[in-house]
């Protein structure tokens, strides 16, 4: 399974890959046929005025898989 993820800035016409960052598997008791979840966090990395990089979350992805 291969993913990349992208943004559009529609002003200047142009996309940009998001950073993934693996956060490992998790899980879930609750669901007793796949308890495994593996999940993502999909983002960018902002800078501040001193020039120290944050990672900001866009979004995540669990992906729930055997």
């Amino acid at each position: 399974f291969i993913l990349q993820v992208y943004e559009e800035d529609y002003t200047e016409s142009k996309i940009k890959k998001l950073d993934i960052i693996d956060a490992g598997e998790f899980i879930d008791e609750d669901d007793i046929d796949r308890p495994t979840k593996h999940v993502f966090y999909v983002g960018k990395i902002i800078f501040d005025n001193n020039s120290v990089p944050s990672f900001v979350n866009m979004f995540t992805l669990i992906m729930d898989w055997d």
